[in-house]
């Protein structure tokens, strides 16, 4: 959903329909199940987090995390602010990188 909500021209929404096809062809797309929402109105809840007061992007962050968590993968990202945070209730394996120039 992100990558897809990041492009925002037909070129770009075509890269990454390329990009993503061979992983949904393998049938390597994560699906989010009923459980996974519960986690994340959990997760919220022991942060301390109300709608107000978080982040735009900030729930599908925690719904990447809870992802990365249910298969066991090692999650990479930029966003060190919310993942730092979201660790703290979701025992996601992080992996924190330097932007890409």
């Amino acid at each position: 959903m992100e990558l897809l909500a990041g492009a925002r021209t037909p070129k770009q929404r075509r890269v990454v329909e390329r990009l993503l096809k061979p992983y949904s062809q393998a049938s390597r797309i994560i699906h989010l199940e009923a459980t996974t929402y519960y986690k994340a109105g959990v997760a919220l809840a022991k942060l301390g987090i109300d709608r107000k007061s978080m982040g735009k992007g900030f729930s599908h962050d925690l719904l990447i995390a809870l992802s990365a968590h249910s298969i066991g993968a090692t999650l990479f990202t930029q966003n060190k602010n919310d993942f730092v945070l979201i660790a703290k209730a979701v025992p996601v394996k992080l992996q924190f990188v330097d932007a890409l120039h």
